[in-house]
């Protein structure tokens, strides 16, 4: 048992950085979706069993470009529109990382 006064031997952010990878983005792909999907990222979600997912980065015209992750034929809307593919990929990002913060319960 650890003492109140023990510090834990790992930092929390070092636990949680070995659960949130690293969006790696494929701006070739070749993802089909209703408007030009421009860039995406395959993850996989912290959950039990073999989910298949991905993050799209789509040009939806004079709206911008929105992000959403795609699970089992169903989208959710990550943030806002962004005007170019880069801030929506650093929104995507920060999406990510609370997202998967949130299973791991931390701040």
């Amino acid at each position: 048992m650890i003492e109140q006064t023990q510090s834990p031997t790992l930092p929390i952010h070092g636990v949680m950085g070995s659960f949130v990878k690293p969006l790696i983005w494929d701006d070739e792909t070749k993802t089909e979706h209703v408007y030009k999907c421009v860039s995406a990222s395959y993850v996989d979600l912290p959950v039990q069993g073999n989910w298949k997912s991905h993050i799209a980065i789509c040009d939806e015209g004079n709206d911008g470009f929105k992000t959403t992750l795609w699970l089992m034929n169903g989208g959710y809307g990550i943030g806002k529109y962004c005007r170019t593919i880069e801030e929506a990929k650093k929104e995507a990002e920060k999406w990510w990382v609370n997202f998967v913060s949130g299973f791991l319960n931390c701040p």
